[in-house]
């Protein structure tokens, strides 16, 4: 009869271990769950992730500075140790490419006045010579074949602004079909009117792309 009893308060025993285990597992595993959520960054972490960024680009800016100050005194030294003929021939290689660059500005500054000529003979807005570039133009020797590739420059332009008119135009039309009216406003949202405004309820489809050229690059200008 006694063995019996001890069995069972060793069975007994053995549940309630097993219990515990259980719930410390379940407990284990509920606290590894909520570790698992997400946390949500303070204003303070945030602002000091953005300094650590700040810092680093900072830091590149002075480290790019070194580098252009470095490499200016390598060259002034290694010009100290030159003869007389290699220094002379550094300079002159120094003064070509320095007349180069200026060549080279000369003609992309001559190029964005083609432009502007190209664009009012084709009776495009003057906002469109700032969407033509001619910096690649600029590295072709031959000038005619120059003007040659920026007349199919402008020419493409043109073909590309003619086929967005034409697009806007029939989407007016479909819409005047529909019976749309434009909207009337009040005398007091006529001081706000734009002269996008303006164009589009005098259906002129040139002038609002136009108004649109215009705002694009006004604000690449700023």
């Amino acid at each position: 009869m006694a063995d019996v009893n001890t069995n069972t308060a060793t069975q007994t025993q053995e549940q309630g271990n097993g219990t515990q285990t259980n719930t410390t597992a379940n407990a284990n595993t509920t606290g590894a769950g909520a570790d698992s959520t997400p946390k949500v960054k303070t204003e303070e972490e945030i602002r000091a992730e953005l300094q650590k960024e700040y810092e680093k680009m900072a830091d590149k800016r002075v480290t790019d500075a070194i580098k252009k100050k470095e490499k200016e005194w390598a060259d002034k030294q290694a010009k100290e140790k030159m003869t007389e003929d290699e220094r002379r021939q550094a300079e002159e290689q120094e003064r070509l490419q320095a007349q180069a660059k200026r060549d080279l500005d000369l003609t992309i500054k001559g190029l964005k006045l083609d432009v502007v000529d190209a664009v009012q003979e084709m009776g495009l807005d003057a906002g469109f010579r700032n969407l033509i570039a001619v910096e690649d133009l600029a590295t072709i020797t031959d000038e005619d074949e120059r003007k040659t590739k920026l007349t199919e420059r402008v020419k493409g332009m043109k073909k590309l602004f003619d086929a967005e008119v034409a697009k806007e135009v029939a989407k007016a039309k479909a819409e005047f079909l529909k019976g749309s009216t434009p909207a009337t406003g009040s005398s007091s949202n006529k001081k706000d009117e734009t002269k996008y405004d303006e164009y589009k309820k005098a259906g002129n489809v040139k002038g609002m792309i136009s108004e649109k050229l215009n705002a694009y690059r006004n604000r690449d200008e700023e």
